[in-house]
């Protein structure tokens, strides 16, 4: 699919993760990299972070790009908490309305993306931190466990049906294209 030029094109990253200096593992980096050279380069980039408190003292302008913080509770009796934190999402989502989501999470954060990407016409790339996801069974997601089957099957389904996986190395790409033949890795 064709991209247009750096001031045609906005960039969101959707991740339930800590951007640096909290981040605590190499996906979170490797993000915030893509993204601080993105920015570099004129493109319009965002990020959505959250969902555990960690970004409060975060500043959109210190970074060089605009961060939304999206509250959620893990805790189990906590579902209403969470299905807010989905519509506050998928708002937040709107509000900046990208061309381009990059999920760097899986589970409802990459089905709410997913939804909003595929009512809006956007394009879906899941970044995958790791082999685990490969095998298409997501045994790494409990969270997909509170929302049973359905949460499940739609979490696979916006696996399946993203324009791009992103891996961190050739051979889990190779895990995915044995998977998923047809699909751009």
């Amino acid at each position: 699919w064709a991209i247009g030029s750096a001031n045609e094109v906005k960039i969101c990253f959707v991740m339930n993760l800590p951007i640096p200096p909290q981040a605590i593992g190499g996906l979170e980096l490797q993000c915030y990299l893509i993204a601080k050279g993105l920015v570099a380069k004129g493109w319009d980039m965002s990020y959505v972070v959250g969902f555990g408190g960690y970004h409060q003292e975060i500043s959109g302008t210190r970074i060089g790009f605009p961060v939304f913080q999206v509250p959620y509770s893990a805790r189990r009796h906590a579902r209403c908490v969470r299905a807010l934190a989905h519509m506050l999402l998928f708002r937040i989502l709107r509000q900046v309305n990208p061309d381009i989501l990059l999920v760097a999470y899986g589970g409802y954060v990459l089905s709410v993306a997913g939804v909003y990407s595929r009512l809006y016409g956007k394009k879906l790339l899941y970044n995958s931190g790791s082999i685990m996801d490969a095998d298409l069974a997501f045994k790494r997601y409990t969270g997909l466990r509170d929302y049973g089957f359905l949460g499940w099957r739609f979490h696979a389904f916006f696996v399946r049906s993203a324009d791009v996986i992103v891996t961190n190395a050739e051979w889990v790409a190779d895990a995915f294209r044995s998977h998923l033949p047809r699909k751009t890795v």
